[in-house]
């Protein structure tokens, strides 16, 4: 392989993955930074909500990369800064009116 890793991407899930009870493990950072210099991007991808402790971890892992949070809802480029304007959403799409009518009703209940 030449020293080149066959792996380009790898998604680090926080609760219980990242972060143990804990938090997150002293071995981690340097590691994260040994698979960054050898060229592996790193992407955070959770439920949680894209700001505070969680976005700092993402920075982290990959100042510049994408990073999905609150299970799919929000990507955010850091590339960009995600809490300052303009902010442009890397993908766009309107939920279904089904799927949106199933989750109202869902609430109510």
């Amino acid at each position: 392989m030449g020293g080149h890793s066959a792996v380009k991407l790898v998604l680090v899930d926080v609760d219980g993955t990242l972060v143990g009870k804990d938090g997150v493990p002293p071995c981690v950072w340097p590691r994260v930074e040994a698979l960054r210099a050898k060229g592996v991007r790193l992407s955070l991808i959770t439920g949680r909500p894209g700001r505070g402790e969680t976005l700092g971890y993402a920075r982290r892992l990959d100042p510049t990369g994408l990073h999905v949070f609150e299970s799919g809802a929000v990507v955010l480029a850091l590339s960009q800064d995600p809490h300052g304007p303009p902010a442009t959403p890397v993908h766009l799409a309107a939920l279904l009116e089904e799927a949106a009518q199933e989750a109202i009703r869902l609430a109510r209940r």
